[in-house]
Parts: C-alpha cells; structure tokens; sequence
C-alpha cells in the first residue's frame, strides 16, 4: 500500500514538474519569436532608411536632375538627419544581433545596449512637417521629378513620401515590442532587468517624441493602421481622427482571452489582433463618444488587472498585463473620455456603470447549494445593488435578446452542474453577468421596449425602480437639501465636545457622497399593517412578518421590488427611534444561522420567508425537497457597533434605542454571543429580572436561560445568586437616584455601561472555517488553535480571531494593517501589507461578501475616523 502511494505521489509529482516546463517552453518560444520580430523588422527598417540616406540613389538622383542650382536648399529639408538615424539604429541592430546568434533560454542579450543616440529622432520628428512642405513645393517647382522616382526599383512601387514617414512611425513601435518581450520572458530571467530599462527608455524617447509631433504626423499614424487593418475608412471617415493612446492587452470575449492591440482615438476604438488560421491582421472597431465609460474592476483568482470601456453599443472587457499598465491605461482612457465630454452638448442620457461587487454562496450545507451575484449598478452616483442567480440570468439573456434581436449580447457559460462551483466558472460568469446586464440597461436607456399587456418591463426583471433612468433628475432637489441639512447638521456637531453613533455614521456617509442610494430620494409606499384584512385588498400588496425584541412581531405590506432599507425606515419611523443607520434586517435559517441583509435586496426574492400568512418559495419543488425547505424569518437588529464613548451619546438621548439595545443585549447573553463567568451570568440576570419586573424565582430564570446553562447548578442556588446581586444593584442604584431619573432607567443604564464593556458586546461575530493553507503556513510556525473552527470578531477597533470553546483571543488585525480583502462564494482571503501569512488569512464562509463589505466599512471608518 505504502509503494502504491509512493508511486501516485512521484506520478503526480512528475505531471506538475511536465506541466510546468511546458508553460516555460511556450514562454521560450514566445521570447524567441518577438526578438526575432525585433531584429527582422529592425533590418528592413534600416534598408528602408538606406533608400533616403545613400547618396547614390534618391538624394543624388533629386540633385542631378535640378535645373537650377537654387532648388538644393530643398534637398537638406527633405531628407534633414536620417543619416544620423540609420547610422544609430544600424548600431543598435549589430549589437542585439550579435548576442541574438546563439540564443538559449538563459541568454542575456540587451545588457549594454545604449538606445540614447535615439534621441536623434527628436529633429527628424519636429521637422517633419517641414519636411513634406518642401517635398511639396519642389515637387510643384520641378513636376519631372515625380515621374523620375515612379519606376525605380528600389522604391517598390511606393512614394518618397511613404519612406520620409518611417522614422516617424518607427519609434512607438519599440514600447509595443518591448511589452510583448516583457510577456514572454519570465520574471527571473537574468536579462529582465536588461529589457526592463531599455522599455523605459523606449516609454520616455516616445514621451519627450510625442511633445513634438503635430496633427499631421499623427494623422500619417492613422493612415498606416488603415493599412495595416486593411480599412481604409479608419483614415478617410474623419479627417480630424487621431491616435491618443495604444498599448497591449488581452480581451475577453465568450469567456476566453485573446491578445491584442488596442488604440483609443479620438473618436474610436480600435482593436487588433492576428486571425488564427490566415495569419492575416484583423480588426474591431467601437464608437467612443461623451457617454462611453472606463469601468475598474476588481480581481478575481483567474482573472486579473481587469478593466473594461462601455460604450453605447458593446462592453469591451480588457485584462492588462500588469496592475501599472492597467492603472496607465485607464487614466489615458479617462482624459480622453473627459475631453469628449467637455466638447459634446449632449445631456439627456445620464452614464450607467455595472459591475459585479461580489458572489455568496446559499444553501451551503445543502446538496443543491447555489451562487448569488451581487451587481451594482450606478447612474449619475445613484447607487442600488441587486441580487442574481446564474439560472436567472439565463432566463432574462433569452428574454434580452428577443427584446433586442440587433444587440450584441455574448452567450454566458454553460449550465452544468457538475462544474456550477468551479471558481474559474464563477468568475467567467460574473463577468458575463456584468456585460449582459450593462448592454442592456444602455440598449434599454436609448431605446424604450414595445411591450404587451403581460410582459413585465426590462426594469422589472432587474428589480429596479420603473423610474430608474429618471432618478438622476430627481436627485437633483434632493441633493440641494441633503448639501444644506448636512451643513446645519455639522455646525451643530461642531459645538459638540462630544459625538454620538449617529454624528459619526453621518460624518461617514457624507465623506462617501460621492454615491448616493435610492431610498434617500425616493419615497417608499411600505406601511405598517394595523387592519390585516383591509390593507390586503390593496391592489398588488403582500404582508410580511419582520420580527422586533422579545419576539414582538409586526406585518409589513410591501411590494414586488420592495427593498430591506425601505423597511428598515418605515419600522424605525413606528417605534419612534431617532436614528436608524446602525440597524439592518437578519434573516434566520431554520438552523438558527443569520446573516444581515443587505439594504438593497429585494424582500420578495428571499426564498422563504412567509408571505401574506402563507409560505413563499421562489426555489422550485426538487430544491424545496433537497434543502429541506422550512420558513426563515426576518428580524430587526441593531447590526453596527461603534466605542462605547459614541453609544452612550446616542442612548442617553433616545429611550426607545437604549429600550432595544438592552433587550437585545438580553437576548444575545441567552444566545450565548457573550462568554460569561458564572458572577457575571448571576449579576447580568439580575438586572433582567430587575428590569422586566420579574419574581426572582427559578421558574423565571430557567424560562430566560437556554436549558445547557441553567441545568448546571442547582435552581436553589440560582435564586440565592441572583437575589445577593439584586441587593446589590438597589443599594448602587439608591446611591445614584435623582428627581430627573427613575431607578428603573437608572438600573437600564447600569446594566448597558457593565455590559458594553465586554469584548463581545461592540463585534460582530461570524463563525468560519480555517482553510487548510492557512492551517499549514501556522503549523509550520508551531502557532496553536489556527486550525479547524475558529471565530472571528468585527469591531471599530480591530478584527480579533476567537477560539472556538473560550473565545479568547488568538490574533488581533489591525484595519491600516490590511492591504486588500476577496471574497469568493464559500471562502474570504483578507491580505496585510506585511504579506504574513504569504497566501493571506483565508477562511471558509458562506458569509464572505457580508464580511468582507463590514470589514472594509470599519477600515474606512477607522483611516477617516479625524
């Protein structure tokens, strides 16, 4: 048995190591072919030049056939210094040919090579214009010459003027070569600190170039990608077209990458690349106009340095090769968009962005567990998210594409589910989604549906608000007053010596307004339900229970798009609290799992929580069966905790929140988030009984305690407990009795400041699993508990990782410490700039987009907390 794994662990052993030489090899190959691209076009770069430098041809043709001598002071402006040039480019094609002659996959080649004399291009380029202008006027002066150069052999048929323009051309192409090098050689290569000078080099020759170069040489650019491309109306469509920007990248299209160059115009997109089996240079070409977009993406584990430019008609989706190149091209991308902009009058559309946030996984400890994708979508910085799965994104493509037979709408990944959780697959997908759901939104914008009587609107199957595109103009008011409540509302907080939860949370969110959400303009038509049977004979109404403290239920009548935040609002106008920002909704599992909801989800796509009385499901029978299907149920939470000093602000000044945050306290010590010793489980009993108006007789206590904890001593002993705290309670409480405050608020307020200070009290607390990487790269550091269950705990201060039995503290992460956080379906990767541990914190959650994103709030609430 022991040989039999021998040999299976050498076999796999031998496929990496053939997989990876492989990879290396088709690397090599790659490296070989560019630097023989390199040297093939650098020497018929150099013949071309020696066309317009030897003397014995065109130079010397040009001056015997003058008829008057005058006409020479022609000759030096036409053909000015590319003597020096060819002479410079000469010597830099001798000396990589010479360490080119016997390369091998370790060569170093392009040590020692001095490209500065290239700086000679600088006259030929600042003169070209004047250059062209002589051609011109000699060629007017003496018409004979033209026809004395049409024949000769040497000029293959082409025109002096396509000679003068090569240095010209020339030069760029040296910062596309050297990228391509740069892909194809590996980062340890010894020659990488070689080839990545000299692309500097060639990136600042092309800069310092580019400040001289006029309309006209540009225009000679554009004229040589017509030809390239084979396209004559890339030159001829728009005699004011320019080249702005090019550089290499891969496009994704159906989910697969292809190389190629891109160059933004003036006016277009250009994208080039090479067909697979001719060979042959192809072409795409896509408006660029004053509402086309620069989207920045987020990496995925297979998909990186992604970007993508949105125009009115497509999504091209780009991966760039480096996170700085990626950076370049997009704030290249941006100024030229900007310049549209600043020209174009147009500005009835309002740009929408898409992107795909993130993904959680449903039903993970069900066999028939499925994706979320969670797509933000933005429309002049109003902000909503939605919430998708993969089926229904197939379902709505079908739908998109009968609505809009012409649209250019890619096929999506396949559904199989045996590859359904395969990362790569997810990762495909959410790009997909994001593309589908952004050309339509844009095709839907221009171009309004026909719709029939039973046909729901594009909008609608999105679960977006039918005024969508409309909501920019109604932000316009609204935004006037937030700007001016706002401002009244920090002139106050500045007399303040000291800020509560909601001076903080507002502080916050208008640091962030640069993004608004919907329901702070709109308003929401969600009521509290106090006559059952007549609020449900309202047209289109459905009555939900959300479920307050102590059990307390109340009916809630929504609507097909109704969202959590709308609910949120409507419950906290009800109970009269003063400052809501900090609850959110938590849905409950029938396995007692919770996870908060986020603002923007949809209530009626929950799948099953009871809806007008009766059990709503929107999973069809077979997924009833297989996840065993029981009725989740929805609370109102208070969900964000900040210090202690900014809580107590706010509950000294509202008794309906310090009435629910105690009662939620309560009911948190009976769910066990709080680690309690046995004096502080007697003392905090106590005070519920104290406060609830409660006989401190065993029967009440076992009634609050989970029956693990109570069954553990002896009822007798309870009561003796708890009635010794009680006296000391009264006693304290006498002490601090005023005519202003009764005892019983008084004892509330006690209980709240003994509470609050444990470390349980201010954090969020999330069960995960230690992903087996994480577990080895601590195992080999010899640190203890890292491994199978642990806890992790979000406060304003810090993450701290629990141990599972006591939670007693493991390991504290500092926010400023924190570099960037993923989140994947079933697993969360939080990286620290110190790179320790290498592979990042990683852990196994279903909860990962729900932490990552509070996560990333406390980090930017502690680094803007002045």
């Amino acid at each position: 048995m022991n040989k039999l794994r021998r040999v299976v662990r050498n076999l796999d052993l031998m496929l990496k190591h053939f997989k990876k030489n492989q990879k290396a090899n088709k690397m090599e190959r790659f490296r070989r072919h560019v630097i023989n691209e390199i040297l093939y076009t650098e020497l018929n770069y150099i013949n071309d030049l020696g066309v317009l430098e030897d003397h014995t041809q065109l130079r010397e043709i040009l001056t015997n056939e003058l008829p008057m001598r005058s006409d020479e002071k022609y000759i030096s402006a036409i053909f000015m210094n590319v003597s020096d040039i060819r002479k410079e480019n000469q010597k830099f094609y001798d000396q990589v040919k010479s360490k080119a002659a016997n390369i091998n996959r370790n060569s170093v080649i392009f040590d020692n090579v001095d490209v500065k004399g290239f700086e000679t291009y600088y006259h030929y380029c600042r003169n070209y214009n004047d250059s062209l202008k002589a051609l011109k006027l000699l060629l007017q002066k003496q018409p004979q010459l033209e026809h004395s150069l049409k024949n000769r052999e040497n000029m293959r048929g082409l025109q002096l003027v396509d000679f003068l323009v090569k240095p010209v051309q020339r030069l760029p192409k040296y910062v596309l070569f050297w990228k391509e090098l740069i892909k194809g050689t590996r980062k340890n290569h010894p020659d990488m600190e070689n080839i990545l000078n000299l692309q500097d080099e060639f990136e600042r020759l092309n800069d310092e170039n580019n400040k001289s170069m006029d309309k006209f040489i540009n225009r000679a650019r554009v004229k040589e990608l017509s030809k390239e491309y084979n396209d004559e109306r890339i030159y001829t469509d728009n005699e004011d077209r320019l080249v702005m920007f090019q550089d290499t990248a891969n496009v994704i299209t159906e989910g697969r990458e292809l190389n190629v160059l891109f160059y933004i115009f003036t006016d277009m997109i250009l994208i080039g690349y090479q067909d697979q089996e001719s060979k042959a240079n192809r072409a795409m070409k896509f408006k660029l106009d004053s509402q086309t977009i620069i989207k920045d993406q987020l990496d995925t584990k297979y998909f990186t340095n992604l970007f993508s430019i949105v125009n009115q008609e497509n999504v091209i989706q780009f991966t760039a090769q480096s996170k700085e190149m990626k950076d370049k091209s997009i704030k290249q991308i941006s100024k030229i968009i900007n310049y549209i902009k600043e020209k174009s009058q147009m500005q009835d559309i309002y740009p929408i962005t898409v992107k795909v946030v993130g993904t959680e996984e449903r039903f993970s400890y069900s066999i028939n567990k499925y994706t979320i994708y969670i797509v933000e979508i933005e429309i002049q910085r109003i902000v909503l998210k939605i919430y998708i799965r993969f089926s229904k994104a197939l379902e709505l493509l079908n739908i998109f594409k009968q609505r809009y037979p012409n649209g250019k709408f890619e096929d999506i990944s396949s559904y199989h589910w045996l590859n359904n959780h395969s990362t790569k697959v997810i990762e495909q997908r959410m790009i997909a989604i994001e593309k589908m759901i952004q050309q339509v939104l844009i095709l839907n914008q221009k171009q309004p549906e026909k719709l029939q009587s039973h046909d729901q609107s594009i909008l609608s199957l999105l679960t977006l608000p039918e005024n969508f595109y409309e909501l920019p103009k109604m932000n316009i008011q609204v935004d006037i007053e937030v700007k001016r409540q706002f401002q009244s509302h920090m002139n106050v907080v500045l007399q303040q010596t000291i800020q509560g939860v909601s001076d903080i949370l507002d502080a916050y969110f208008s640091a962030k307004n640069s993004q608004i959400r919907v329901s702070t303009i709109q308003d929401t038509n969600v009521v509290v339900v106090t006559d059952f049977s007549q609020e449900m004979q309202q047209k289109n109404g459905k009555v939900i229970d959300v479920y307050l403290i102590d059990n307390q239920c109340e009916k809630i009548q929504i609507y097909e798009i109704t969202r959590a935040a709308e609910i949120v609002k409507v419950l906290a106008k009800q109970m009269y609290l003063k400052y809501y920002q900090d609850f959110k909704l938590i849905l409950e599992d029938k396995y007692l799992n919770r996870r908060v909801i986020d603002d923007d989800e949809v209530i009626l796509q929950l799948h099953k929580i009871s809806v007008n009385g009766i059990f709503n499901s929107s999973i069809n029978k077979i997924e009833q069966f297989w996840t065993n299907s029981n009725e989740e149920r929805l609370f109102f939470r208070k969900v964000i905790y900040l210090d202690p000093k900014y809580e107590f602000v706010d509950i000294y000044q509202d008794q309906v929140r310090m009435q629910y945050i105690l009662l939620q306290f309560f009911e948190e010590i009976r769910e066990l988030k709080f680690l309690l010793n046995r004096e502080k489980l007697f003392l905090y009993i106590a005070f519920y009984l104290i406060i609830k108006r409660q006989e401190v007789k065993h029967e009440n206590i076992s009634k609050y305690l989970k029956s693990e904890i109570f069954d553990q001593i002896e009822p007798h002993r309870w009561e003796v407990e708890v009635k010794r705290y009680i006296t000391q309670i009264n006693s304290q409480l006498l002490q601090l009795e005023t005519e202003k405050k009764s005892m019983v608020y008084l004892c509330q307020y006690q209980f709240l400041k003994n509470i609050y200070y444990e470390k349980e009290a201010t954090m969020n607390i999330y069960k995960l699993e230690v992903h087996r990487e994480l577990q080895a790269a601590f195992s080999k550091l010899k640190v203890p508990d890292i491994k199978g269950n642990i806890y992790i705990g979000l406060s304003q201060a810090k993450i701290s990782l629990l141990t599972p039995l006591d939670k007693k503290v493991i390991q504290e992460i500092q926010y400023q410490e924190i570099d960037n956080i993923q989140s994947f379906p079933n697993k969360l990767v939080i990286r620290t700039k110190s790179n320790i541990p290498e592979k990042g914190w990683k852990f196994i959650t279903f909860q990962s987009y729900e932490i990552k994103m509070l996560i990333n709030f406390y980090k930017e609430l502690s680094l803007n907390d002045s």
